[in-house]
């Protein structure tokens, strides 16, 4: 009899010692499913940082990094980061088409007609500063303020 009550209690103990080991095994696996949820939901954040960042959304409208934009994408696409950047954090006065075309023409360099990536978000961080405003305007002389261009050229070269 004291045999098999301790054989009992060695089974009782032994299905204890499983059913904690299921349980550790099951709040392991948990912990970890909550951990990859995080970090995917922490991805996911990130991507649609990306996507919202003048360069995520410079490779949306020219189909990838080594894209371009015409005129017409660059106005639109600024237009659409300018006054998102507006009611955002009430950022500066969105800048005129003529000023925008100024901008576009001066950091078309090589005249192709089109701008890269670093050129499209050098602009738009001009752009959301302010400095873009004016470029369009002509001089009382007639010509365009060539020290704000020369100023704005510099500022895209940085």
């Amino acid at each position: 009899a004291a045999a098999a009550k301790a054989e009992a209690e060695a089974a009782a103990a032994k299905a204890e010692a499983e059913a904690a080991a299921a349980k550790a095994e099951a709040e392991a696996a948990a912990a970890k499913a909550a951990a990859e949820a995080e970090a995917a939901a922490a991805k996911a954040a990130e991507e649609e940082a990306y996507k919202k960042s003048p360069r995520g959304r410079f490779e949306a409208a020219a189909g990838g990094a080594e894209g371009k934009l015409d005129l017409g994408a660059f106005l639109a696409l600024v237009k659409q980061v300018a006054a998102e950047g507006q009611a955002t954090n009430g950022g500066a006065a969105q800048p005129s088409d003529k000023d925008l075309e100024a901008a576009f023409a001066l950091a078309d360099e090589d005249k192709s007609g089109t701008v890269k990536v670093e050129e499209f978000v050098k602009l738009v961080e001009l752009v959301e500063r302010g400095e873009a405003q004016g470029l369009g305007k002509k001089s009382m002389f007639g010509g365009h303020d060539k020290k704000k261009e020369a100023a704005f050229k510099k500022s895209l070269k940085e």
